[in-house]
């Protein structure tokens, strides 16, 4: 549980690992997937924070909280994409299929932080850069 800033504070943090596993993506593509879903968890966390001064959490309640509003629309496809991701990189989801059959490590760069994390993080950027709406700041 933390505020908006510690939530940012948090993705930064997890920024900074998938940045230094990089450099041996060949090695770790599974860890950078998982820290890719953490830090948009820490991002979508900050941001539910500025809107409600509260957090998601769980990962129910963050769930719902960003599917049910549609203002959240472009953060919840990215986000349960990350989520899905990680689930895989994690847990072998799909026992029939391994981790960096769907997601080699040219696919992380590109499908995970490049674009399924880069959209989610602008989308929660744009909303940090307002002041929360008066209607959802009121909903708890």
């Amino acid at each position: 549980m933390g505020t908006e800033a510690e939530h940012l504070k948090r993705a930064q943090k997890n920024g900074r690992a998938i940045e230094y596993l990089l450099l041996k993506l060949g090695d770790h593509p599974e860890w950078v997937a998982t820290i890719a879903f953490y830090k948009a968890l820490h991002l979508v966390d900050a941001l539910l924070y500025h809107e409600f001064q509260a957090h998601g959490g769980n990962h129910d309640n963050r769930d719902r909280q960003i599917k049910t509003n549609h203002r959240y629309s472009h953060i919840a496809k990215f986000y349960g994409q990350l989520l899905r991701a990680s689930l895989l990189a994690r847990y072998l989801d799909d026992p029939r299929v391994a981790f960096e059959d769907v997601f080699p490590p040219e696919k992380v760069k590109s499908e995970i932080l490049d674009h399924m994390l880069s959209q989610l993080e602008h989308s929660v950027s744009t909303f940090l850069s307002q002041s929360p709406k008066p209607s959802t700041a009121a909903r708890k």
